[in-house]
């Protein structure tokens, strides 16, 4: 089979494809013939070897956390609710890499493609989704009538929308913000008030039509962190955050007074089932709606690295994937 394979930690130019033997589930692994695969800001760190080694794979691998396809094959101790021929995705991580035309995925981490779902977008759901719920529920612990800034709500990797999603989902007051026009008006389709962080005074407007927020996720730490604590609502307030791309200096003395908290959220196994759930109730209510954002083949994973990471895929927003033929 066809796949992306990394022999040595870098950047993007590490990305090759190469012919290799399809892997074989394990006892408990379902394997997939890939139709998508989604593209992930983490992965772009753990290729350049930039992420915490106890998590760095063993070398050569094939990069990815998001698939999405047809179950080929099962192994002998998968239980019954999964059959060959089922529309399946992976929910947080593969087995054997998402970028190729077959992936091993544990029956732990599998999960049923929603009715009505087509495979692209169930290439959207893994990763971003997970870590919208951990960053309001599981971590976060938002309760319904809390109010939450998403800060970056239109970015091009997923997490944003499905911070909205989840979060009305869960009874909560959602604010995003956005860079551009287009990204605003991707925003307020959602049915949530964007303001344009483009505009100086973004802040400011925010805070007077706002007051405090019990809750941000933040998207771009590097950039936002110390302005975030300033939002936060005195003894409840909390920062999650999800990305980040550099550092930054923070005035500690900004969460002593108020005593609000930062927590940083990464991609562990913890709450699977709290998180199947949630997702499940919402596509029993058609609420489930990744958005897409630019197709890719895997002969352009170079591409797709340098893009997501720069931010220059152009005017699409949503989650970037693999098109996969086979």
């Amino acid at each position: 089979m066809r796949a992306v394979v990394v022999d040595k930690f870098g950047d993007e130019s590490v990305l090759n494809v190469k012919e290799i033997a399809a892997p074989k589930p394990g006892p408990s692994q379902i394997l997939v013939s890939v139709k998508a695969a989604g593209i992930n800001p983490v992965d772009t760190y753990i290729r350049s070897g930039n992420y915490l080694p106890s998590r760095l794979p063993k070398l050569p691998y094939t990069p990815g956390g998001d698939v999405c396809g047809v179950i080929e094959a099962v192994g002998e101790n998968v239980g019954s609710e999964f059959k060959v021929g089922d529309k399946v995705y992976s929910l947080l991580i593969t087995a054997s890499g998402a970028y190729a035309e077959k992936a091993t995925v544990e029956e732990t981490f599998t999960v049923k493609l929603h009715q009505g779902l087509s495979f692209e977008e169930g290439s959207a759901l893994g990763v971003p989704y997970f870590t919208a719920f951990r960053a309001l529920r599981t971590i976060g612990q938002a309760v319904k009538g809390e109010k939450v800034l998403v800060h970056g709500a239109s970015g091009g990797v997923g997490q944003e929308i499905a911070c909205i999603q989840i979060g009305k989902h869960l009874g909560l007051e959602v604010i995003g913000t956005a860079g551009s026009e287009n990204g605003a008006a991707l925003v307020e389709a959602q049915g949530v008030t964007c303001y344009r962080h483009d505009d100086p005074d973004y802040l400011q407007k925010m805070k007077t039509a706002e007051g405090g927020f019990d809750l941000i996720v933040e998207m771009l730490a590097n950039k936002n962190l110390e302005n975030d604590l300033t939002m936060l609502n005195v003894g409840s307030g909390r920062v999650m955050i999800v990305g980040c791309r550099g550092e930054i200096t923070i005035n500690p003395r900004l969460l002593m007074g108020p005593e609000t908290q930062i927590r940083g959220i990464g991609l562990t196994d913890e709450a699977m089932l709290e998180t199947i759930k949630c997702l499940d109730e919402m596509a029993s209510k058609n609420l489930v709606k990744p958005i897409l954002g630019k197709s890719y083949s895997l002969d352009e994973a170079k591409t797709a690295h340098a893009e997501i990471i720069n931010n220059s895929y152009g005017s699409s927003y949503g989650k970037n994937f693999f098109k996969i033929d086979n």
